[in-house]
């Protein structure tokens, strides 16, 4: 996993490198030594950028929440002006960019209180985007709050088991979930 180095590598190439490490092999994996030879240079050009590790996995858990969170909003805010599609255009996108990378920092929050809040944060956010498209198809405030609840969950949950099936079948079948929730009275 030795990537070309063409020109100096910035603190986003180390992140991004921890981040596919994270994914991989889980967060004790994550170290300078390894990083820097995957990266195919020195550990100094670490240093230049981060003070320490910490420092790098505070840079990973905020990469991780724009990548995962703030973008995927992004994206679903402009696929569409109808609320349901919004819905079933994040469904997608859960599948697409979450996964290996979603369950490592997950696992990673369990013995890492740094983590563990970014987590919270994370989930708060998502949930509240999730409540308000809800409320945007008209369902009541309190109804739409349920309803959230049990299609976040049913989305994390979803990237946590039925991992043998194909990410076509996944994602097919968190959208019969999903009209499923929707379909409720």
């Amino acid at each position: 996993m030795v990537m070309a180095v063409k020109e100096r590598l910035n603190a986003a190439a180390w992140t991004e490198m921890g981040l596919r490490v994270l994914a991989d092999q889980g967060v004790e994996s994550v170290r300078v030594e390894p990083l820097a030879r995957a990266l195919g240079v020195t550990k100094g050009s670490f240093y230049w950028h981060f003070s320490d590790r910490r420092e790098l996995l505070d840079s990973m858990l905020l990469h991780w929440t724009q990548l995962a969170t703030h973008d995927v909003i992004e994206t679903v805010e402009r696929a569409s002006d109808e609320p349901g599609e919004r819905l079933r255009e994040l469904t997608r996108l859960v599948f697409r960019h979450g996964g290996p990378l979603d369950r490592a920092v997950r696992a990673w929050a369990t013995h890492e209180d740094t983590a563990a809040n970014a987590i919270a944060r994370v989930d708060a956010e998502r949930y509240a985007f999730v409540r308000r498209l809800l409320e945007d198809r008209g369902l009541p405030a309190k109804v739409a709050a349920r309803r959230a609840h049990l299609l976040y969950t049913s989305l994390v949950g979803e990237q946590h088991t039925s991992l043998r099936l194909s990410r076509k079948r996944r994602v097919d079948w968190a959208l019969l979930n999903l009209e499923s929730l929707l379909d409720l009275s």
